[in-house]
């Protein structure tokens, strides 16, 4: 758009109308103005556009501000247009040899208050721009800023009759302006270096990214920074980084030093931030700023917390009812009056403790037990003392046995016991003392102590039997013995048929 502007009013100022070759009049000068104020009152904010798109900070920058730069312009041009305006503006001059230098009306002198207000603004940003700019950009901005000074000083001579010739020098300034600026686009890597890029890439990142000189200063800072740390909007390239930072004061230190970083900080604000900072090596490789990538994880970690919590209760979860298999599983197994294991369970577990005996060759028990005369304490002092008898002897089972042994419920008030590494001198040995306190265990039934005794069987694999059946047979046999021989007897059935030991 400058240019456009600027070649415009060159043309127009280097080019006169076929007419005013041969007799100049007022009117050929003055639509020969009119020409020329097209490009004249567009040039200043064709001039600020440009230095504010060069360097990135159009962005800040509203789109209404800069339509409302052109209102002023364009009104001007129209005043040109109409002659009458035209004399508020000119004063009274038209442009012919005989009247002199220009004379501008004060329509015009607020016109050129505006122009070098936006001309002067321009220079004032490529000077910041100039100051925190990295090496490779100081060349261009220097070609820039002499460039404003031909346009600039051939204007100001013009105004105030400093020139030593007839005419206008602004163009001929603007055409030199011209060649510096072919001279940075051809010499310089203009357009390599200017920031299209940046605006295109850099500025649209969802992560943040901020640039730190060597000094600890903001050279470069994009919009995903100034939303994911809070920063205001205005422009912060040349701020100190510990001023307008909202990082720890441990983590400031670390920049300060040129430190690499890489780690998550939480803001005042509760936002999780994931934060690398890394060095910038120079042409010498020694660091000469900070890059810092951040990158908002506050929803990241919010789920990840969220699946975590989930993940503990679920196992939570897992485990209550792992237990409550178990449990359900113990109970199951177990007799529900006496609580030791029931007949199902003895059953699967005699068939595994058979089979380690056979890997081990040591010998195993087994014990049958049968409480004498029950069923005359069921009937003479009823069920429920039946049961306590049953409690109790089960609890004498459980006190006087191994861990290793498995106790059971067989089946109404018989029991058995299964002996793990057990001779048959050690089984007899053991079941007698359990018959010796059963006998000693008084009950009260209806206020009469009532005293009990058992009769028991003992069979030992693999003498007495080689399998399961069998097994359980010769025990059973054993105690069919013990009861035949009065009772409160322990008998071992002895190996061969018929043969008991008592």
């Amino acid at each position: 758009m400058r240019l456009l502007a600027t070649s415009w009013w060159l043309l127009c100022y280097l080019v006169p109308l076929p007419q005013a070759l041969i007799t100049p009049t007022t009117t050929d000068v003055f639509l020969r103005v009119n020409l020329i104020m097209l490009g004249l009152v567009f040039t200043p904010p064709a001039i600020l556009a440009f230095v504010l798109e060069y360097t990135g900070r159009i962005q800040t920058w509203r789109w209404w501000i800069l339509a409302a730069m052109a209102v002023e312009p364009a009104f001007v041009w129209y005043c040109v247009l109409d002659p009458d305006f035209g004399q508020h503006f000119f004063a009274g001059w038209r442009g012919l040899p005989s009247e002199g230098h220009f004379k501008g009306g004060p329509y015009f002198w607020f016109h050129c208050a505006y122009s070098y207000a936006l001309t002067g603004y321009a220079f004032w940003l490529t000077v910041q721009s100039y100051r925190s700019a990295r090496d490779h950009r100081k060349a261009q901005l220097r070609t820039i800023m002499l460039a404003f000074i031909p346009p600039v000083a051939g204007n100001l001579s013009y105004l105030f009759g400093l020139t030593p010739v007839t005419g206008d020098l602004t163009p001929i300034g603007f055409l030199l302006s011209g060649a510096m600026l072919a001279y940075a686009l051809f010499r310089q890597g203009f357009m390599d270096l200017v920031p299209v890029a940046r605006r295109i890439v850099v500025e649209q990142m969802i992560d943040g990214v901020i640039v730190l000189d060597e000094r600890g200063r903001i050279i470069d800072v994009n919009a995903a920074s100034r939303a994911i740390l809070g920063l205001p909007a205005a422009h912060l390239i040349g701020s100190s980084a510990s001023d307008v930072l909202p990082l720890p004061a441990p983590m400031l230190e670390q920049l300060a030093r040129h430190e690499e970083i890489d780690t998550v900080i939480r803001l005042n604000d509760g936002a999780c931030i994931d934060l690398r900072a890394r060095a910038m090596a120079g042409r010498g490789k020694a660091a000469q700023g900070l890059l810092l990538i951040l990158r908002d994880i506050s929803e990241a970690r919010r789920v990840s917390e969220a699946l975590e919590a989930a993940n503990r209760a679920l196992t939570t979860q897992v485990a209550e009812v792992e237990r409550m298999q178990g449990l359900l599983l113990e109970q199951a197994s177990r007799d529900a009056l006496t609580g030791l294991y029931n007949r199902r369970f003895m059953e699967e577990s005699l068939q595994r403790e058979l089979a380690r005996t056979d890997r081990t060759r040591e010998p195993l028990a087994v014990v049958l037990i049968d409480i004498d005369y029950f069923k005359k304490v069921n009937d003479t002092y009823g069920h429920l003392s039946g049961d306590d008898m049953l409690c109790a002897l089960a609890t004498l089972l459980q006190q006087r046995s191994r861990q290793e042994d498995i106790a059971c419920r067989y089946g109404g008030e018989e029991f058995l016991v299964v002996l793990r590494n057990t001779s048959v001198q050690d089984a007899l040995a053991r079941v007698a003392e359990w018959n010796a306190l059963f006998a000693q265990t008084a009950f009260d039934f209806k206020g009469r102590s009532v005293h009990a005794t058992f009769s028991a069987g003992v069979a030992v694999y693999p003498d007495d039997a080689r399998y399961r059946t069998g097994l359980l047979e010769a025990a059973d046999i054993a105690l069919y013995d013990a009861k035949a021989r009065g009772r409160n007897q322990v008998c071992h059935a002895a190996q061969g048929a018929g043969a008991m030991a008592c």
